[in-house]
């Protein structure tokens, strides 16, 4: 049994980020290109949400990091993405730093640990390399 101060909390304040209609439909037909719809819904429901709200303030605008989050993968600036936005390398490493000691960034983490699905890592790279292609204003 956990003493009160080692249990985490069950309720976090902080700002979170949604999709608005044109972005999510944009992310299912990527999706859709490779998944079928039902999978592709429980992508954006379970797990892309989660990690959209999971990044930290200053880089979750950017469906990019959530994608990484999901893919196990480092947050970096991409020198070739044209649009990618001017934090500089010094406040990255702070997000990514304030990243990984966050409620929310834990508990992802955790639930990906416990319970992803195989498609998961796939669904994320498919998503982060149409990024890439399309650009930002096409994942708004």
């Amino acid at each position: 049994n956990r003493s009160v101060s080692d249990q985490e909390p069950e309720l976090v304040e902080q700002p979170v980020w949604g999709l608005d209609c044109y972005t999510r439909r944009n992310v299912t037909m990527c999706l859709e290109s490779e998944l079928d719809s039902e999978t592709s819904i429980a992508f954006v429901e379970k797990w892309l949400l989660p990690a959209i709200n999971a990044c930290p303030v200053e880089l979750a605008h950017d469906i990019k990091y959530a994608t990484l989050l999901l893919e196990g993968l480092p947050f970096h600036e991409d020198k070739n993405d044209d649009d990618s936005n001017a934090t500089g390398d010094s406040k990255l490493r702070s997000s990514v730093q304030e990243w990984t000691h966050t409620i929310l960034g834990n508990a992802l983490l955790k639930k990906i640990k416990r319970t992803s699905a195989p498609y998961i890592k796939a669904a994320a790279q498919l998503l982060r390399r149409a990024r890439t292609a399309l650009g930002l204003d096409f994942f708004r």
